[in-house]
């Protein structure tokens, strides 16, 4: 067939004419259009949407969906039963004090169990409350004294008993008197003789005096005198033990003159009185070798003659008024 050619400007491209575009155009029919071309072939060898098979959902929505609508899922394990033991209960206040009271009497633990029940000495214990428990764990922790007296331990027992004085109100009158007369004496007073503090020795030493001194009104408890007066001689030679440091004499001297001055109180028990003669023969003979090396540094060649070749202590009484009471060493 004859066809005609038009040249176009800018080339020599060939196009079909009009006619023979209006001829053609049955055989170009629901081909893709120029635009879409390369997608088009690409998706010719591939099947249609409508060829693959239907996508079921995820396991989970329909795990989702048999819950909500409270049926029993297959998938899910069986629960299993577990036989658990019930909550115990929190241990109470008097069961915590008896396990103190149980433990605080041995050395390993001591510390531990003093620090515990002076806790819940200062958080539990007030008015109203039963005073009873407490008490018996004071008690147990006294019941071997000389744990009182460990250098180890000083400190943890005389915090306990601070505590305690502190609440001193709350316990009934026999526990008052048990706590003041015996414990206090020992767990307090006669730790703070080991300080290197003058004033705090001066004030104890003071405040031992006044108990000697009140030994005239006997304790109707028997056991409770018996103790005092056992707590009142281990006062004395906790004094005699640091009587080698100077700034100590002074005051040790006087408290050992008057615990001889009440020794009579102590006749009841004669161990304990020959223990308070100990000590005050100790001192006594510590103080009288003093003087001498002092009368001979002196000049003098021996000791002084007041009335009677007695011990003197006017002048030692003298010397103690005459100090200030200052301390220049550190606390306890």
């Amino acid at each position: 067939a004859h066809r005609k050619f038009s040249k176009i400007s800018g080339g020599s491209a060939l196009q079909p004419s009009e006619a023979e575009r209006e001829q053609n155009m049955g055989l170009f029919d629901g081909l893709p259009d120029e635009q879409r071309g390369a997608e088009a072939l690409r998706s010719e060898g591939s099947p249609s949407s409508s060829s693959w098979p239907p996508v079921s959902p995820p396991s989970s929505s329909l795990k989702r969906k048999s819950s909500q609508a409270g049926e029993p899922d297959p998938d899910r394990p069986p629960a299993k039963v577990s036989f658990t033991e019930p909550r115990k209960s929190e241990v109470t206040l008097k069961d915590a004090l008896g396990k103190i009271e149980k433990h605080i009497g041995k050395k390993s633990k001591c510390a531990k169990a003093c620090g515990l029940l002076r806790k819940i000495l200062d958080e539990q214990l007030c008015k109203g409350v039963d005073s009873e428990p407490f008490f018996s764990a004071l008690r147990a922790s006294m019941r071997d004294r000389s744990l009182s007296a460990d250098p180890e331990l000083r400190r943890a027992f005389r915090r306990l008993f601070l505590a305690a004085e502190a609440k001193i109100g709350v316990f009934s009158p026999h526990e008052r008197a048990y706590i003041k007369k015996v414990y206090s004496l020992l767990a307090i007073v006669r730790t703070e003789l080991y300080t290197d503090d003058s004033f705090l020795f001066n004030k104890r030493v003071q405040f031992l005096k006044a108990e000697f001194e009140a030994l005239g009104d006997p304790i109707s408890d028997e056991a409770l005198r018996h103790l005092h007066l056992e707590a009142l001689c281990e006062c004395l030679e906790a004094a005699e033990s640091v009587y080698s440091s100077s700034w100590t004499r002074t005051a040790t001297d006087l408290l050992a003159s008057k615990a001889y001055e009440r020794s009579g109180r102590f006749d009841e028990r004669e161990d304990l009185k020959e223990r308070l003669l100990r000590s005050y023969r100790s001192i006594e003979r510590q103080r009288l070798e003093r003087r001498k090396k002092s009368a001979a540094a002196a000049g003098g060649g021996g000791t002084s003659s007041s009335a009677g070749g007695a011990t003197a202590f006017e002048d030692l009484e003298r010397e103690y008024r005459g100090r200030d009471g200052i301390s220049k060493r550190s606390g306890q």
